[in-house]
């Protein structure tokens, strides 16, 4: 984890994103379970699509990197929602629209196929707030 917090202070998407790639490769023990393997790269891809993000990656390193963590799929509603919404508000910084588009349709689908708690009802209202943001633009 060391290596990781060392490369994003770095402020270098690439090279924090590229540790953190080498350290899942290179770290993983081979006797875990494999749900948590699954865990594990779930966690690693979030974090390098995050370092992505927060260092301004040019929006294909970060589509890039968003569709490596959709990819692994997601155990719970709320981990899809929050890279998803998460995403879209990037791609709107980026003046990709049709992307932030697309993942608020993927959103909204993930809303209305499960029930939502009092917790996950926040995202249809940051749903609407993205589509806000683009109908503003």
């Amino acid at each position: 984890m060391q290596l990781i917090v060392s490369s994003l202070e770095t402020k270098e998407y690439q090279v924090a994103c590229d540790k953190i790639d080498s350290l899942i490769s290179d770290s993983l023990p081979a006797d875990q379970l494999p749900q948590t393997l699954l865990d594990l790269k779930r966690f690693a891809a979030r974090m390098a699509f995050i370092a992505a993000n927060d260092y301004h990656a040019p929006f294909e390193y970060l589509r890039n990197r968003f569709e490596a963590r959709c990819e692994l799929g997601f155990g719970k509603p709320e981990d899809a929602l929050a890279i998803l919404t998460e995403y879209a508000f990037k791609c709107i910084d980026l003046h990709e629209t049709d992307a932030a588009k697309r993942a608020l349709c993927e959103a909204k689908s993930y809303v209305s196929a499960v029930h939502l708690t009092k917790g996950l009802n926040q995202y249809i209202h940051i749903i609407q707030a993205c589509e806000q943001l683009i109908d503003s633009h």
